[in-house]
């Protein structure tokens, strides 16, 4: 139960350890404002304030909110007003119902899905394009995009050379990584060429590497990642993928990541 301006009047032990606090007391003493400190979004608090001023009943609003701790949960709420016998409005009362899980199911299905449209479009991009720079800019713009990072780029292997040569990029402030030549070997995308595996750095900036610090000026790069490009047994060139905040990836995104590098060889 809640008071017309939003402060908690009571609530139960399970709304109090569904938003981490040890007792409902604990709540109401620390939650002064419901309207101005529980939900994440703006839009969403202004729009269940109005809800509150305008409706007798809102049904199945949905939300994420704070907890105490500041982590976030999504709920579902419904609430009603309470009146006295002249109609005067005494008090809000409703239930909320931990959605979590729910959503979070259903955000893994949007990103599933999205991640199957953008390896559709890049399946179309190679069977009907002969210009592999067109190419390889589609392919790297959907990556850059489903992975969630800040830029990538192709580096070619020329077998006559043994060298891998900067092909194409994405999302980089200056065009100085496309000066990028390496031979085998050498860097980190020279290492996974030659290595065959993936090479991740958490942060370049405790694995100095002197010819990606010189192409990646001002670019203020964290993570990296580096993968072969291998057809037919053949190393093609390399993926690299660069983020500016440090990246901590689940085992669906690694999978996406190496079934990118996949698509990328065949290119």
């Amino acid at each position: 139960q809640t008071t017309v301006d939003g402060k908690y009047i009571t609530a139960n032990p399970a709304t109090a350890r569904s938003l981490g606090y040890d007792s409902p007391e604990e709540l109401m003493v620390s939650v002064n404002d419901l309207n101005a400190q529980f939900y994440v979004e703006e839009g969403r608090r202004e729009e269940f304030k109005r809800l509150m001023e305008t409706h007798e009943t809102i049904s199945d609003f949905e939300s994420e909110v704070y907890r105490k701790d500041g982590s976030r949960i999504w709920v579902s709420e419904n609430v009603h007003t309470v009146r006295d016998h002249d109609g005067t409005l005494l008090f809000y009362e409703g239930t909320s119902l931990d959605i979590t899980e729910r959503k979070r199911a259903e955000k893994n299905v949007e990103r599933q899905l999205q991640r199957l449209s953008a390896l559709t479009v890049i399946d179309r991009m190679i069977t009907s394009s002969m210009n592999l720079t067109l190419t390889l800019n589609v392919f790297l713009e959907n990556a850059t995009r489903q992975l969630g990072v800040d830029a990538a780029s192709v580096l070619l292997h020329n077998p006559h050379l043994h060298t891998l040569e900067f092909s194409s990029g994405r999302g980089f402030r200056t065009k100085a990584i496309e000066s990028t030549r390496l031979r085998l070997g050498e860097s980190h995308a020279g290492r996974a060429a030659l290595e065959r595996r993936l090479v991740h750095v958490t942060n370049l900036k405790d694995a100095p590497d002197l010819i990606l610090t010189k192409n990646l000026m001002g670019e203020d790069f964290v993570s990296y990642y580096g993968v072969p490009l291998i057809a037919k047994g053949q190393v093609k060139g390399v993926l690299e993928i660069f983020h500016r905040a440090h990246l901590n990836p689940d085992q669906e995104w690694l999978d996406f990541l190496d079934t990118l590098a996949g698509q990328a060889a065949i290119a």
